[in-house]
């Protein structure tokens, strides 16, 4: 994966965004919290840009929201589809009281 310089630190005011071309994708950096958060710059609802204009407080909000809660969707088991029954994830699964306390992991095909 190649690293792209977005901008120094602090060029990017809170709520603030700045627009990354990378090929032909647009990367969308926003600065909120004390943190850069990227996404691609398309916006999920209506398919247009989603880094250009103002964003209300809000709306910043619930971008970076979004994004925190899709990487831990992915990458937290506990947050995951459960396999058998993709609707509910694997900590609706298991329910109060029980605890992973071991799991493996099985990728196919070339991936780490």
């Amino acid at each position: 994966m190649a690293e792209i310089r977005v901008c120094k630190k602090g060029e990017i005011a809170e709520g603030g965004t700045r627009l990354v071309k990378s090929g032909p994708v647009e990367i969308g950096v926003i600065f909120s919290k004390g943190a850069y958060y990227a996404y691609r710059n398309v916006c999920p609802h209506q398919g247009g840009p989603a880094c250009e204009g103002l964003k209300m407080p809000q709306v910043v909000e619930k971008i970076v929201q979004g994004r925190i809660e899709k990487y831990f969707s992915e990458i937290c088991l506990l947050e995951q589809p459960f396999v058998k029954d993709p609707d509910k994830t694997v900590r609706q699964m298991l329910g109060d009281g029980l605890t992973v306390r071991r799991f493996a992991r099985f990728v196919l095909g070339d991936g780490a």
